[in-house]
């Protein structure tokens, strides 16, 4: 092992904003941490002034459930029949009989009602709007407008617990369905099967049922673009997927549906119902399901609160009475319709076709023309009541995808650097330019002046080669770049472009090349792509050949299509959109196996070391205790990487692994040593891939426990994060054993 000095070895630019300095964890949490402190807040009197919420819905319930619970408290056993309501009636209370994931939620239920369901629910939005994003403040703002639309607050304060509950779970139920599509995979549907199983349990059929037709409008969207862009057998394996969960989902939730189902057909939404009008094989009568239709003019209190009086005795619109308006506010709504009109992505014409389809669901009588042939022939359509509920998922939708216009929607999972680093804009004659990973640039985001194009007319055939046969679908990838500049390519080229993408074109216009290495481009040699830049007609040499480095995920790989495509359409990176057409840029890889997945979660083997011995007691013997941890991992112990070794290093910011002796732990009291680990995370998951530094604490240690404690992390470091995964000698040690020369 020898000892020398080192040059700190070049990194990628990392966000030097006071928020990205923080690990995406600490992030979340810090999120996830408001969210909590603001619903504490807004129920404050119920959890810690001993107050409790008593809605008109939880009174009534309780006095015509009296009889069955007296009942229950003489016997044990709960009624099946309540004398008291209708001259008698079916009584149903069975309790959830067997532990699933609401368990833990519902345990706090009876101490901090409503607050932690409002939490699990603002935590939902905010999660799956940070997934389709990967931008913290549009999940949190997201998170927050949903659980403090009026909705929320009025069906809290009215006893509708059910169906806020229900609610609460539906957020689940969106992020895994478009995880699944996005990832078909047994794991999907496993996640949609415990989402829906969670809104399931919630006992509010209705709003699951609202939840499945938000789905259901959003796959029919999906459909439409798979067809279109030949990805059919991916959303078959998705589809697939969706519906084992929802197997496993109503598997999971049979307990108490079961009995439900027996005494519905005894019910006013049963078989009972044909003397009202309604189907004999189940359902209620049209009329009195119709009731508390929401009026066509009242979706104006989306946008104004009061447009029909409010709530109570003020209320002046077409239902009976109502407790108070749908209201989100015209920013909210102005950003939703922004996010139609300008994220031109499937996902967002899915959502928007839910917001139409349940919005019209909840007109109800006044949308007959829709709602009539639903009432008759969609299963269980007939089933509920109150089609104004319908808004609660117009509600959420509308809130994601106000979030979706968030600066990070579909793009890297990484934030860029605030330096700039861009080179250059290349020149008509050197006719090529490059885009590399790190950094970004600043061009001026101005949009160009009306021109020719120098293409021509005619539609610019697009085909597609995959020289490194790698046999992805490329062609969903091009066709979603090639989209985004026929939407925009007048705005910023100054001209109208019109594509047709067939991959295997005999004579294209342009040849987009899928490589594992982009060759030299205008002097750089780490591209990402490389195409050239075509001002001019006479420029042309059909086919143009556009390279496109393998590697990247998706969304990466359709970013550096669309920077490429925007050269040859004549932009530069000086040039707008800043977001495409910058020089340089963060991108993400493909999935790749996280550091806690590999056997071997560093670069390479050798480690630069640098021991803070200054602050120790006997530093002396401090270093040498060290020597001997690193000494003993050089010699390949059992269960450890091999091949290891070590340079001591006179500067930290050269080290991967520092050693340093501190006054507190930073690890929590009590702890004598602790370690951490920091990498990289190139595929944006959030996870890490590879680690880059250790850092090791020693508390105010005995010189001869040093290097008991540096070889114990040293371990964790290479892997092993349990005990029993340790070498022998850091496995259960008593006192006098982490103090002997255990290396020997």
């Amino acid at each position: 092992m020898a000892s020398s000095s080192r040059s700190p070895t070049p990194r990628a630019a990392q966000t030097d904003t006071w928020w990205a300095r923080f690990s995406p964890t600490t992030r979340h949490a810090a999120c996830l941490g408001l969210l909590l402190a603001v619903a504490l807040a807004f129920y404050a009197p119920a959890v810690f002034e001993g107050k409790s919420i008593q809605g008109t819905d939880s009174i009534t319930f309780r006095a015509n459930a009296q009889v069955t619970i007296e009942h229950h408290e003489k016997t044990g056993e709960w009624s099946r029949w309540a004398p008291n309501v209708f001259s008698g009636m079916p009584y149903i209370n069975y309790k959830l009989a067997v532990a699933q994931l609401d368990t833990a939620v519902n345990a706090v239920r009876g101490v901090a009602w409503p607050v932690g369901h409002l939490f699990v629910l603002m935590a939902g939005v905010y999660l799956f709007v940070f997934y389709l994003t990967r931008n913290h403040l549009s999940g949190l703002l997201s998170g927050l407008a949903f659980g403090f639309t009026t909705y929320i607050p009025i069906i809290i304060g009215v006893g509708h617990g059910t169906k806020f509950v229900a609610l609460a779970y539906a957020p689940y139920v969106l992020l895994a369905f478009v995880y699944t599509l996005r990832t078909p995979s047994l794991l999907g549907g496993l996640l949609f099967a415990a989402a829906l199983a969670l809104q399931l349990r919630a006992k509010h059929p209705q709003i699951v049922f609202y939840t499945g037709m938000l789905l259901a409008l959003w796959w029919l969207v999906e459909v439409i673009g798979a067809v279109r862009e030949d990805r059919v057998p991916r959303l078959a394996a998705s589809t697939g997927w969706l519906a084992l969960g929802t197997v496993l989902g109503l598997a999971m939730a049979a307990q108490p549906y079961l009995a439900r189902y027996q005494h519905k057909q005894f019910s006013v939404r049963g078989a009972a119902a044909a003397a009202t009008g309604a189907d004999a094989a189940g359902g209620m009568g049209w009329v009195p399901a119709m009731r508390w239709s929401h009026g066509p003019g009242e979706l104006f209190t989306f946008v104004v609160a009061e447009a029909f009086g409010g709530g109570g005795q003020t209320y002046w619109g077409p239902k009976t009475f109502t407790e108070g308006p749908h209201y989100l506010g015209g920013v909210l709504i102005a950003l939703a319709g922004l996010a139609v009109w300008r994220v031109r992505t499937w996902l967002v014409w899915g959502l928007g076709l839910g917001v139409l389809g349940t919005a019209l669901f909840a007109l109800g009588k006044y949308a007959a023309w829709i709602n009539w042939p639903m009432f008759q022939y969609f299963p269980f359509f007939d089933a509920f009541r109150g089609p104004e509920m319908w808004l609660s998922i117009t509600a959420l939708a509308l809130i994601v995808l106000a979030g979706c216009v968030g600066p990070a929607f579909d793009a890297p999972a990484t934030e860029p650097a605030p330096e700039t680093t861009g080179g250059d804009a290349p020149t008509a004659e050197s006719g090529a330019t490059e885009t590399a990973t790190p950094g970004t640039s600043t061009p001026t985001p101005t949009a160009a002046g009306e021109r020719q194009s120098p293409w021509g007319s005619e539609p610019v055939v697009v085909a597609i080669g995959d020289p490194a046969g790698t046999d992805r679908e490329w062609t969903p990838l091009v066709r979603e770049a090639a989209a985004f500049w026929e939407a925009e390519a007048e705005r910023f080229a100054g001209y109208p472009i019109d594509y047709e993408v067939r991959p295997d074109a005999t004579d294209p216009d342009i040849v987009i090349e899928f490589v594992e290495a982009v060759p030299e481009c205008d002097g750089a040699s780490d591209a990402a792509g490389c195409a050239p830049l075509i001002t001019d007609s006479r420029q042309i040499d059909r086919p143009e050949t556009v390279s496109v480095r393998t590697g990247f995920s998706d969304s990466s790989t359709v970013t550096v299509i669309q920077h490429e495509l925007g050269h040859t359409l004549g932009l530069t990176h000086d040039d707008a959109p800043a977001d495409v057409m910058a020089s340089r840029m963060v991108l993400n890889t493909e999935p790749l196996p996280n550091a806690t997945e590999r056997d071997f979660a560093w670069d390479d083997p050798e480690f630069a070391v640098y021991v803070d011995s200054g602050s120790a007691s006997d530093p002396d013997g401090f270093r040498e205790q060290v020597r001997r941890a690193l000494e003993y991992y050089e010699d390949d112990p059992p269960g450890m990487p091999t091949n290891l070794t070590f340079t001591l290093v006179d500067d930290p910011d050269d080290a991967e692994i520092v050693v340093r002796p501190v006054e507190t732990s930073p690890c929590g009291s009590g702890a004598a040593s602790c370690g951490g680990t920091a990498g990289w995370d190139p595929d944006g998951d959030g996870a890490v891939e590879t680690y880059s530094e250790l850092r090791i604490s020693l508390v105010d240690l005995d010189t001869d426990a040093v290097g008991w404690h540096v070889g114990y992390w040293l371990a964790f470091g290479f892997g092993a994060e349990s005990d029993s995964e340790k070498p022998p000698p850091f496995r259960d040690a008593a006192y006098e054993e982490r103090r002997s020369a255990w290396w020997e």
